[in-house]
């Protein structure tokens, strides 16, 4: 399927919800594939595959993190914009828009800013 046969048991796992601490991972391999070193090269490539996978999960968490940042920060912006004009729209500065913004969204002339 294109995709390491470790992390597909990992997912099918974590989908039935079955994965819990202490699990053991049996690896059988057809006898004519055995080798005398097998135990070892398994072990340290699951290690390598273990170190490389907390790594990139690593990576990808701090360009989450500066993602979530970046929109947080426009968020504030947009929030500080809305008020800013909302403000403003509800102030005495500016008398003659409040007939049209009361037209505009259906207020009664008693119940906009009075």
């Amino acid at each position: 399927m294109g995709e390491p046969a470790l992390k597909r048991v990992v997912r099918r796992l974590m989908a039935a919800r079955k994965m819990r601490e202490g699990q053991e991972l049996v690896v059988v391999v057809p006898a004519d594939k055995y080798a005398p070193n097998l135990t070892e090269r398994v072990s340290a490539a699951l290690a390598r595959y273990c170190a490389l996978k907390i790594e990139d999960n690593d990576a990808q968490l701090q360009v989450l993190r500066r993602k979530a940042g970046r929109l947080l920060l426009r968020g504030i912006l947009i929030l500080a914009v809305c008020v800013g004009l909302s403000s403003l729209f509800r102030g005495d500065m500016i008398t003659f828009l409040r007939p049209l913004i009361g037209i505009t969204f259906g207020v009664s002339k008693g119940g906009y800013g009075a």
